[in-house]
């Protein structure tokens, strides 16, 4: 059975804390927040914004930030707000037809409970498999000066028509820098593994940057217009010759 689009509050099982969001800042951690008289605070609401067949977006009603994680998820790794949104899924539980399980795309999980006479929503932090992590640069030199090149989701990595791993940058690319660094989270299969054979045994693999949002803007926040944060939602791809651990740009 699928969850609605609506408000919830998530709470946690073992102390009944309730989810809450303490400010606007991205990467903030969400916290447990100790239920206090009858009203729930903004910041213990929670929109679930259902998509067939069971994903949602998970927002704060509060600071509109939405409900995340790190691409790499480790085990106790924290959930955070976060400016653009992630999709998590939302499965009922095999064992228990009351019991479901939220699931990043990149498996981070947690659980959800629901009580059979509250609509109240209990959820337990589960720990994910580790994931190897590779850092790598992209030497990116024919973009306009003084602007920034954000990326605020992860982006996906493709090598022969295959996706070997998904990437997100490390912070925000300033276009005068000339030097895009980002991490790789790598992929366990087999294109994965041929696609790191080819570097080891060749000088240049073709690979292409996959993205799905960004954000650009000048730099200096005296020029910036008054939608300079203003999220792109648009598939952009980028080729480029992988040498080693160096990225540089076609």
């Amino acid at each position: 059975m699928n969850l609605g689009s609506g408000i919830y509050t998530i709470t946690n099982v073992a102390h009944l804390n309730r989810a809450g969001l303490p400010n606007d800042n991205h990467g903030e951690s969400i916290v447990g927040r100790i239920p206090y008289g009858n009203d729930v605070a903004l910041v213990e609401q929670w929109y679930l914004e259902f998509s067939p067949p069971s994903r949602y977006i998970v927002r704060n009603m509060q600071y509109q930030r939405y409900f995340s994680t790190e691409m790499c998820p480790k085990p106790n790794g924290a959930v955070f707000g976060a400016s653009a949104h992630y999709w998590w899924n939302i499965d009922a539980d095999t064992l228990d037809q009351d019991v479901y399980r939220l699931n990043h795309i990149h498996q981070c999980s947690i659980k959800i409970f629901r009580l059979m006479t509250d609509p109240h929503w209990r959820w337990n932090r589960c720990n994910s498999p580790n994931k190897e992590t590779i850092a790598g640069q992209l030497d990116w030199r024919d973009l306009p000066r003084n602007y920034v090149l954000q990326f605020p989701q992860h982006f996906s990595v493709i090598s022969l028509g295959e996706v070997v791993a998904e990437a997100e940058a490390d912070g925000e690319f300033k276009t005068n820098s000339q030097m895009f660094r980002l991490t790789l989270c790598v992929k366990d299969t087999s294109a994965f593994r041929t696609f790191a054979s080819s570097v080891l045994h060749d000088d240049e693999v073709q690979v292409t940057l996959q993205f799905h949002t960004f954000r650009f803007y000048p730099a200096d926040p005296g020029d910036r217009p008054s939608d300079w944060n203003y999220v792109y939602r648009k598939p952009w791809n980028k080729d480029l010759v992988f040498k080693g651990m160096l990225l540089l740009y076609l």
